[in-house]
Order: C-alpha cells, then sequence, then structure tokens
C-alpha cells in the first residue's frame, strides 16, 4: 500500500497531554485518548491530518474526535489511499497531503477517508489484526540501593533535576542524555548501551529534541550512571530546556542549506550558559534552528525560531537568520512561531541575548514564553530586536560578514540534494 505514494508520509504517535510526539505538524497524528462508550472505557486516539513545516508550513486539522483504537489500522489504510489517490505526482515541491487539505478542503478530504474506510472494512474484513492491550513492564527484580548524587554537588544535583525524570512505576526513572547538536561518539554510544544494558531494559530511545532517552533506570542507580555520563563526557544537564538548541546539520553538510545552523546553535547554547544562566534550565521555551526556510530544524514550533538567509548589507552579502517568536504545540493552543526580525548571524546570540534578558525582566510569575510574547507585543519586540537587524560596512567589522564558524568569506551556494545527498 505504501510503495508508490506521491513522496513521504509522516505518522506520529503522542500518549500524554503535553504531546511531545509534535502530532499537528505531520501527515497523520494520533493523540492517545480514552471515551466513555455505552458505560465502559474505550481506548483510541484523537486523529489529526494534513500537518506539515518546510517553507509552507500548515498545522494539521481533526479527521474525527475519536476513533477507537481498533479502528487505528483501517482509519491509516484510508488516510494513506486518499493521498496516494489525490496527491500531486508532478511536483514534488507539492506532494504531501498538506497540499491535498489546502486544495480540496479539509471536510472534502474528511469524507474522503471515512467513504474509503467504510470501502476497506467491507473488502479487507478480518484482514487489519486487533490492537492488543499492552502494559509496559520490567520483569527484572529492581537493582539493590546505591548512593544517591551528593546534596552539595551542585553540578549532579543540576543534572538530576533536568534530565532525570520519575516514572509512573516507583522505584524507577528515565534518564535524558543530553546530545549537544545531536552529535555522539561512538565510544560514547558503547558506553551508553552498556548503562542500558547493566541497568535497564536494554533499549535507547532517540527523542525528537536530539537526545537520548535512557528508560527503567534504577532510582538507587543514578550516582553511577553519572559517574559513567560524567567519564563519558556526555552529562551535560538542561536536556529539553532553554539551553539544549536544536538544530538541522545546516550548510555543513546539508545542499540546501544555507547558513550554519550548527554552529549558530553551538555559539547559542554557550551564551545561555555563560550569561544567562538563571534561565538555561528554563523548561517552558525552546530554540530550534534550521540552515534555511524547510524546517528541518522545527523553527515553526519553538519559542524562538531562527532559520538561515543571506542578504546584502553595503553591496556585501552576509549570512543572516529571520527570527520568529511564540510559537506552542499546546493542545488548543497551537500556532506557529510569528516572524518579528532579521538579523545577521554573528548577530544572531546579541538578539535572542535582547530577547531573553527582556523575558527574564517582564515576565509574569508562571507565564508561559508564548504568552509572554503575545503581551509584550509585536512592535515592542521589534524594537528590542532592532539594534541588531544592521551591519556596518565590511571593511569596518569584517568578521560580521562570515558564518559561524567559518573563516572564509560567505557565498551563498545550495545544491540539488538534500542533506548528506
Amino acid at each position: 500500500m505504501n510503495q508508490n505514494l506521491p513522496r513521504k508520509f509522516k505518522i506520529a504517535f503522542s500518549g500524554c497531554q503535553e504531546d511531545s510526539g509534535l502530532t499537528p505538524i505531520h501527515d497523520l497524528g494520533a493523540r492517545a485518548a480514552i471515551e466513555t462508550v455505552d458505560g465502559r472505557q474505550v481506548r483510541g486516539f484523537e486523529i489529526l491530518i494534513g500537518g506539515g513545516l518546510g517553507p509552507a508550513p500548515q498545522l494539521a486539522q481533526v479527521l474525527e474526535p475519536f476513533t477507537p483504537a481498533d479502528d487505528l489500522l483501517p482509519t491509516v489504510a484510508a488516510i494513506v489511499r486518499v493521498f496516494d489517490r489525490h496527491g500531486n505526482r508532478d511536483n514534488r515541491n507539492l506532494a504531501r497531503l498538506k497540499f491535498v487539505v489546502k486544495k480540496l478542503g479539509i471536510d472534502n478530504v474528511r469524507a474522503l477517508i471515512l467513504r474509503e474506510r467504510e470501502a476497506l472494512r467491507l473488502t479487507m474484513a478480518g484482514r487489519f489484526p486487533p490492537i492488543e492491550v499492552w502494559e509496559e513492564r520490567r520483569s527484572a527484580p529492581l537493582q539493590p540501593n546505591r548512593s544517591l548524587p551528593l546534596a552539595g554537588d551542585l553540578r549532579s544535583a543540576r543534572w538530576r533535576a533536568t534530565n532525570v525524570v520519575p516514572q509512573k512505576q516507583l522505584g524507577w526513572a528515565s534518564v535524558n542524555v543530553r546530545l549537544i547538536r545531536g552529535d555522539v561518539t561512538a565510544g560514547q554510544l558503547r558506553a551508553i548501551a552498556r548503562i542500558a544494558r547493566d541497568f535497564g531494559e536494554g533499549t535507547v530511545r532517540a527523542t525528537n529534541q536530539q537526545n537520548l532517552i535512557l528508560r527503567w533506570m534504577p532510582l538507587g542507580a543514578l550516582s553511577e550512571i553519572y559517574a559513567i555520563l560524567v567519564r563519558e563526557d556526555r552529562a551535560e544537564p538542561g536536556a529539553e530546556r532553554l539551553v539544549d538548541v536544536t538544530s538541522c546539520p545546516g550548510a555543513d553538510t546539508c545542499q540546501l542549506g544555507i547558513t550554519s545552523s550548527r554552529g549558530l546553535a553551538l555559539e547559542l547554547g554557550q551564551m545561555i550558559e555563560r550569561e544567562l544562566g538563571d534561565l538555561a534550565d528554563d523548561a517552558g521555551v525552546r530554540i530550534k534552528i534550521s540552515g534555511c526556510p524547510n524546517s528541518c530544524g522545527q523553527h515553526h514550533v519553538a519559542g524562538i525560531g531562527l532559520y538561515g538567509g543571506a542578504r546584502k548589507f553595503h553591496d556585501e552579502q552576509a549570512p543572516t537568520y529571520q527570527l520568529l517568536l511564540g510559537a506552542t504545540l499546546a493542545p488548543g493552543r497551537t500556532r506557529f512561531g510569528k516572524p518579528m526580525a532579521r538579523v545577521p548571524a554573528r548577530q544572531g546570540p546579541d538578539a535572542v541575548k535582547a530577547l531573553l534578558e527582556l523575558y527574564r525582566v517582564e515576565r509574569k510569575p508562571e507565564e508561559t514564553f508564548d504568552v509572554f510574547v503575545d503581551r509584550t507585543g509585536p512592535e515592542r519586540l521589534r524594537s528590542v530586536l532592532a539594534p541588531w537587524t544592521e551591519l556596518p560596512p565590511s571593511s569596518e567589522t569584517p568578521e560580521k560578514y562570515l558564518d559561524w564558524g567559518s573563516d572564509e568569506k560567505f557565498k551563498l551556494e545550495t545544491g540539488t540534494g538534500e542533506c548528506a545527498a
């Protein structure tokens, strides 16, 4: 059924209210839900369709309020078939489900899918396997307690506060291994694998924030796990927080990349750690960077999003970033970031620092960054960014016309492939 689709088709699942699977930005998103039907609780999903990022981002829309788990496979099959029939095969830039929804309208697409699902129920009756209820458990006994991180060790205490998440199963936790820019060596991977095997259930999961998750870690073994990660230089705190900047490969390896998003990501993380330490572990705002408008770094859904481009200052080309603010994927108030300013790459950290300093001073208690952006307003935010949007002639500041991590003159070049193609 999937062998000859017009183009890629992305599916995401979320099992929590926080929607960690980012379902609104996928072709098909499934959020776990439980409904009471005829007096009994039924497991199922809220199905969303037609989401996607790229130069023309679009939020997914609800197919139907509740889809019982046993209807999941025929529903997905119906969505795939509708995309197969109506997806654009002439222009790959328009060959995603979101453009089918945009062309036909959500009501027409919904009707096509539900009609196709009814046909599949008749023609493929019994061929869709039932969805079996599966509860996560660990069969091995709890390991004996070991010493916990010392209370006086501030760095290990910070690591435990930001990188360790207690599981619902008493005595166990998930450990988030922060990978700066998603980088990890073969030796570090072997060490992480040993931790998973020796302390957990033997598996490692990659997150959509470029980190690794180790599950089923005994709470009593955290000090030993932390010590191993320290030896491997993989015990960075701040996972999934403000300081944990996400970026695509950018111009370093991608043919479509315009700017070095990885270079800016590294500089931003270091600047936040060095100059905004009290905000570094803020869980309410994330920074995401793409090296071009295609949004592989998911800049559209970040509290602070940046994507690469180029502009001439005084007749000389320089790398720049369009800065977007205030995105949220929180259920009920989902939206993309709003464009605020275009800043030269070398002034990106200064611009972000100015914004975060304003946020630190003027935010209200418990106020999320997207709400702060709304309350502050675009006019005020643009005025804060304005000093960082222009460059003097290169004869005065030649370094500001360079990209991060480069000592060569910037040149706007793109190829025909994508990452590492």
